[in-house]
């Protein structure tokens, strides 16, 4: 049994579409996911595990820790709000649409780029109003991005797959992205193996990562 932790987003839009790949491909292993943002310790389990995938700024104390992904923010919409402005959209014409937050709920969140931070940074910040509407988990702000009630702020891993099939876009393109300082890492304990049913799962899961990677620099 391989327990893994994972912060509830990024665990349903990036990491459960590509499980099935490894359950049909490699497998060995019974899985149980546990969505959380709670820092848990990780520890081998005879044959199995507990583990956890962060979003954070390490280093993380205890632990082994793996990068998976970096990261960047931009703003995306639905196709059909960008249809409805007619024009191609400047960050000045956001004052006329609702901005959707995430107040991410943990210790770290402050360092984590904002909507306030977009808007000094591309130099509209005294010409759009604030969010003015807040979400506690990436996938709501998401969902109601999709619905066309609003633009997100959204991280790359929990959106690419979103931008690939249209139902999201960047309405201004590769521009106005923010780099943020937060990556998404796998923890393993300091000390000990993994079994080789784990270590297969954790070799698949970086390998994973890496294509992603690969594909977000074409998608550049």
């Amino acid at each position: 049994m391989l327990t893994l932790s994972a912060p509830p987003t990024f665990l349903q839009l990036w990491l459960l579409p590509r499980l099935a790949t490894f359950e049909a491909h490699i497998g060995g292993l019974d899985i149980s996911l546990e969505s959380s943002d709670t820092l848990i310790v990780p520890t081998w389990r005879g044959n199995g595990a507990r583990l956890a995938i962060r979003y954070g700024r390490g280093p993380w104390s205890d632990v082994t820790s793996y990068r998976l992904l970096g990261d960047e923010l931009f703003p995306v919409c639905a196709p059909a709000l960008l249809k409805q402005h007619g024009q191609p959209m400047k960050p000045a014409d956001l004052a006329r649409h609702t901005l959707l937050e995430v107040a991410w709920n943990s210790p770290q969140s402050a360092t984590v780029p904002g909507w306030q931070t977009w808007l000094e940074t591309v130099g509209v910040a005294n010409q759009v109003s604030p969010p003015q509407r807040r979400y506690s988990l990436s996938g709501l702000a998401v969902d109601q991005a999709i619905a066309g009630r609003g633009l997100m702020l959204a991280s790359l891993p929990l959106v690419m797959d979103r931008l690939a099939s249209g139902v999201l876009i960047r309405p201004f393109g590769e521009q106005h992205a923010l780099a943020s300082p937060m990556t998404y890492d796998l923890l393993t304990p300091a000390i000990g193996e993994a079994s080789p049913a784990v270590a297969r799962f954790v070799d698949w899961l970086l390998q994973e990562a890496t294509v992603f990677d690969g594909e977000a620099n074409k998608a550049h």
